[in-house]
């Protein structure tokens, strides 16, 4: 959008809505890449690109189309060409693409150091395997979003040179108290419904694992139907797990936790005499403590559960003051967040452990990569939008300060005077916030105060602050608020449980039971910092007052953020963004007790100092997320929704510093080419005189080495010269382009005929030449057909002959048998019969048979006719 000449707020969210239905989704406002939400897989987008941008020479880059992968492109050559580490800020609301965003990039920045010849792939493998499992462990479903982050994130990629080396993750915002509740059509975090919906029967029965999610308190609050495959997203975690090098009994652990989780949420309570609560049902408790391996048979976890202990001043007996119905249910959901934490933490721990196993180099450089929540403006804000936006004041005045540089860089190094120019400064918001005697350290008081600290003397102290930046309440709204004027607009604080929220605290009887736990990993997660000496209360305040005991181990604000169940509904995360704390003081409480800690709201000043001090000390590159719409449609975009995005993310204040200067910047040739009817000739000299005959004063314009640089008003007297002069020439340009369009027309009707009659000729030689050919080769198949048909009726009359004289043999061969076994049974017989016929005469001697016709015969002899059909046969029979 940089080469528009000019840049307003109608013209971008035409532009953008124009690009967004034409599935460009990427679209560059200055420096500013806004990303658009699809809703839909855009497979011209996709990682097929990679090597255009990679291979693209940087004189040509900005020639291409605007992408994520140029950004990161962008930042991987300025880190090697500078050297000087890179940061890839990217802002926008939920549900605004922020997760996916960081995906692309992270994957680019992995397939550009894979160039690199010393690239080790195992490490950029490791760095995209981090993504399931921190979406695992940190995303869920909320009304805007299926797969909304619930934390923020700053991942930096280490480069020793070209060569990915490692890399870290800095967490932070985590939601904790969506773990204890969600509102309506919301989950809680995926990784729960994975091990339920994804684990073996084995691993469930290892594990304690219920079969459904209904069975769990934690799991049925939002009543979803399950939007995704759990048990497909649960192999992606498990590879991820294995990629990672996650050890079998760091594992154990982690499924012990999350199964303890559960069943401590279905730990209820019922309201005995007198107010008091006993458990409903043992069975939750004894497989929580079975999980944790803490004995239950003692008593110790059913005791903290339902009350506090006390200790009264000078006296080393401890009384139990009992909780009320809600103060249980808030003790209890406390453990659960407070677990949940330190898991996700220490799981950000090990990720960090796994990615930097190179170790850090002297000459190591980052491209780092920052997801955050864009500015928040609900119906009712607290603490937790109040420090959101907060960061957002601080991110904007990193963003504004960059603009006006990048400003006057162009206007430098093109030779023209950069003259400041007035723009929103949003300076005094931030030091309202953050200043001595500001709201942070106003409500950091407050908290050392104790007893004397409630939400009304809070909000005293806050409205006392002098500050053109602070807005009164008017007579017919909330007197329990506070007005603050952001760079995005002016947003209403509630003061209600800003204490409590900015104390995050947990029972110290629930921390001194959880050292018990057998697991070492679990045990660690309460281990005890070391505090200032005790301060004591009475008995009877302590009594009247159970809160007034704390932890002094807190979770700090980066790696704990606990929205409330509604977190992106009407009133989002105002039900407990920031951790309350674990037993609610009652209202008419007056003596509380804190030790000198500093409160989550300081903690998260000094972390996002921190933050904006790595993001100075880098080269910044940023990202603005949008939502087309409300409807999670592909073919949907509201402007009004956009241009509020667009204004809380500050890209129209971009736009005010550029139109602020010289809104207008053509290049020379561009100025020839569009005003070419003005100019005398196609020179600077004839540029230069042409303006200054049209505008004597030059505070108008400016004429640069390259480009001639416009305000609106010198643009408007250029654009009505030019039409001045169309409109005396239309005549004559009219009757040239009508004769030029006759001609060509005639022209094109000419070369048309020709055309057609030579492709109707040509047409007909090639069909003759066809029939030829076809011709010829039906007479050579033919040829081929009949030596064929010849052959084959050869061959079969071979075959018959030689069956005949097969079947002749054999049956000459049967034949002869036959005749050579009758002749054989005749033999036989004639055998059988002269023996018969020799006994009847008595003793005899056979000789050989004598053929009758022989002339000495011996006597006597008697003829035998054995057989009618035989000769005779004679034998010669001697008497003895």
């Amino acid at each position: 959008m940089t080469k528009l000449e000019q840049l307003h707020e109608s013209i971008i969210i035409h532009n953008i809505r124009q690009r967004f239905f034409k599935e460009k989704i990427y679209t560059f406002i200055g420096p500013v890449i806004v990303s658009v939400n699809p809703y839909k897989v855009i497979s011209e987008l996709g990682s097929h690109l990679i090597p255009l941008y990679q291979e693209a020479p940087k004189s040509e880059a900005s020639t291409l189309p605007p992408h994520l992968y140029a950004v990161a492109q962008r930042a991987y050559d300025n880190m090697i060409s500078l050297d000087k580490s890179q940061s890839i800020i990217i802002i926008g609301e939920s549900g605004a693409g922020k997760t996916e965003a960081t995906k692309i990039v992270l994957n680019y920045l992995t397939k550009a150091s894979e160039r690199s010849e010393d690239s080790s792939l195992d490490i950029a493998e490791m760095i995209l395997a981090t993504n399931p499992l921190l979406e695992a462990f940190g995303n869920a479903k909320t009304v805007r979003n299926d797969n909304s982050s619930r934390f923020g994130k700053f991942i930096k990629v280490l480069f020793d040179g070209s060569r990915i080396i490692g890399a870290s993750i800095d967490n932070y915002l985590l939601e904790k108290t969506r773990v204890v509740g969600q509102a309506e059509k919301e989950r809680n975090y995926h990784i729960f419904y994975q091990i339920i919906n994804g684990m073996t029967e084995e691993e469930k029965k290892k594990y304690e694992i219920l079969n459904s999610e209904e069975q769990y308190q934690y799991l049925r609050y939002g009543k979803v139907p399950v939007p995704k495959d759990d048990a497909l997203d649960w192999n992606l975690t498990k590879k991820a797990f294995s990629t990672l090098g996650f050890t079998p009994s760091e594992l154990d652990t982690i499924y012990t936790i999350l199964s303890a989780i559960l069943w401590l949420g279905n730990i209820d309570f019922v309201t005995a005499a007198r107010d008091e609560v006993s458990i409903k049902d043992s069975l939750p408790l004894e497989k929580f403590c079975q999980l944790l391996g803490i004995n239950v048979i003692s008593g110790v976890v059913r005791k903290a559960l339902l009350s506090r202990s006390v200790q009264a001043k000078g006296r080393k007996s401890i009384s139990y003051v009992p909780y009320s119905y809600s103060q249980a249910i808030a003790n209890r959901d406390a453990l659960a967040k407070r677990l949940y934490s330190e898991l996700f933490n220490w799981l950000v721990k090990k990720l960090n452990t796994q990615l930097k196993q190179h170790g850090d180099h002297p000459d190591t450089k980052f491209i780092g990569v920052l997801d955050i929540y864009g500015f928040e403006i609900f119906e009712k804000n607290s603490l937790e939008q109040f420090c959101i936006n907060y960061a957002n004041e601080k991110l904007h005045t990193l963003f504004t300060n960059e603009m006006f540089k990048s400003e006057q860089e162009e206007y430098t190094s093109d030779g023209v005077e950069w003259r400041q120019v007035d723009f929103k400064d949003n300076s005094g918001c931030i030091s309202l916030i953050e200043k001595q005697r500001g709201i942070i350290d106003v409500i950091q008081e407050q908290c050392k105060m104790g007893d004397a600290c409630n939400d009304d003397t809070l909000m005293a102290s806050v409205k006392r602050i002098a500050s053109p930046w602070m807005e009164q309440s008017r007579p017919n709204e909330p007197q329990n608020q506070f007005k603050v004027k952001h760079f995005a607009g002016t947003v209403s604080y509630s003061a209600e449980d800003f204490v409590e929220k900015n104390r995050d605290t947990l029972n110290t009887d629930m921390e001194n039971f959880m050292r018990k736990c057998t697991d070492a990993l679990i045990s660690s997660f309460f281990e005890s910092e070391p505090e200032p000496p005790k301060e004591s209360l009475s008995l009877s305040a302590q009594e009247k007052y159970p809160d007034a005991l704390v932890s002094p181990r807190r979770s700090g604000f980066f790696g704990s953020r606990t929205p409330g169940p509604g977190s992106e509904t009407s009133t989002p995360r105002n039900s407990g963004y920031l951790s309350r704390s674990s037993t609610p003081t009652p209202q008419s409480a007056q003596k509380i007790v804190v030790k000198d800690k500093k409160t989550l709201s300081l903690r998260f000043k000094e972390d996002l100092g921190k933050l904006v001090d790595t993001l100075n000390s880098s080269g910044r590159h940023y990202v603005r997320c949008i939502k087309p719409n409300e409807l999670k449609s592909s073919k949907e975009f509201h402007s009004k929704k956009v241009m509020e995005q667009l204004t809380c993310n500050g890209v129209f204040e971009t736009v005010k510093i550029r139109k602020a200067g010289f809104s207008t910047r053509l290049l020379m040739e561009t100025f020839f080419s569009k005003y070419w009817a003005l100019l005398k000739s196609k020179d600077r000299d004839s540029v230069e005189a042409l303006l200054n005959e049209l505008m004597p004063n030059k505070t108008e314009w400016c004429l640069g080495k390259t480009k001639v640089f416009l305000r609106d008003s010198a643009l408007s007297v250029l654009d009505a010269k030019l039409t001045l002069i169309w409109k005396n020439q239309v005549i004559p340009i009219q009757k040239h382009i009508r004769a030029y369009t006759a001609q060509t027309k005639y022209l094109h009707m000419l070369a048309t005929r020709l055309t057609q009659s030579y492709i109707r000729r040509r047409m007909a030689i090639m069909k003759l030449d066809a029939l030829v050919e076809l011709n010829d080769a039906a007479i050579v198949f033919q040829k081929y057909i009949h030596q064929k048909m010849a052959s084959d009726e050869l061959a079969t009359l071979k075959y018959i002959h030689q069956q005949r004289v097969k079947a002749a043999t054999v049956i000459q061969r049967y034949t002869r048998s036959a005749f050579a076994q009758r002749k054989l049974d005749d033999l036989k017989r004639r055998l059988e019969l002269r023996k018969k016929r020799a006994s009847t005469y008595g003793t005899y001697y056979e000789f050989t048979v004598v053929n009758p016709t022989a002339t000495a015969v011996l006597t006597p002899s008697i003829p035998i006719n054995v057989d009618s059909d035989t000769d005779p046969v004679y034998v010669v029979v001697v008497n003895k």
